[in-house]
């Protein structure tokens, strides 16, 4: 009888491990923190319900930038109750500890208190230290939608009020332009 028992349970026991490894717990976008700029750290959580637009920073000053970063204020100042900017500055692109205070006056001359400016982070697939955010955005495994790789400063990632992956634009496609309009005024 014992050895029945024995049986049974190693039985069990293997089913339920094997359930549990056969459903996998999807990492919403959500469940991300990201170190701010100015310091602290911000959950994703707070924009649930809001769409979000994540977006690569410039490192290199010129008129083309400050174009850019005075176009992505508009978009945002205009869009405060529905769109969440998240303005990334990564570090494969330049970003570091010597340029960071430059760098962080630069972007506040343009962008609003509203958009979150995040600290350097490591975006792009082939660095061991990329962070969770592009992980998610760049891993069709995690976003369920896109396998795209971040390739430079003013790519744009579009998340949805459900969380979800909806819209990749790359650098050539301008903030003013009727695409973004077009993404963002999808449901």
């Amino acid at each position: 009888m014992v050895n029945k028992n024995y049986n049974f349970y190693s039985f069990f026991l293997v089913g339920v491990i094997t359930l549990l490894y056969s459903f996998s717990i999807e990492k919403e976008i959500y469940d991300i923190n990201i170190p701010k700029a100015e310091g602290g750290v911000q959950s994703l959580g707070n924009f649930s319900g809001k769409k979000i637009m994540i977006i690569t920073l410039p490192i290199n000053t010129s008129l083309a930038s400050d174009s850019l970063l005075y176009s992505l204020d508009s978009l945002a100042r205009n869009r405060t109750g529905s769109l969440q900017v998240i303005a990334v500055p990564a570090i494969e692109d330049g970003f570091n500890l010597t340029n960071k205070s430059a760098l962080m006056q630069w972007y506040r001359q343009f962008l609003g208190s509203y958009i979150v400016i995040t600290d350097g982070i490591y975006c792009r697939k082939g660095s061991s230290s990329q962070h969770p955010l592009f992980k998610w955005l760049t891993n069709i495994d995690e976003n369920e939608i896109f396998e795209y790789d971040v390739e430079g400063p003013n790519f744009k990632y579009f998340v949805n009020t459900k969380g979800k992956l909806f819209g990749l634009l790359k650098s050539e496609i301008s903030i003013k332009g009727s695409l973004v309009q077009k993404l963002l005024s999808l449901p």
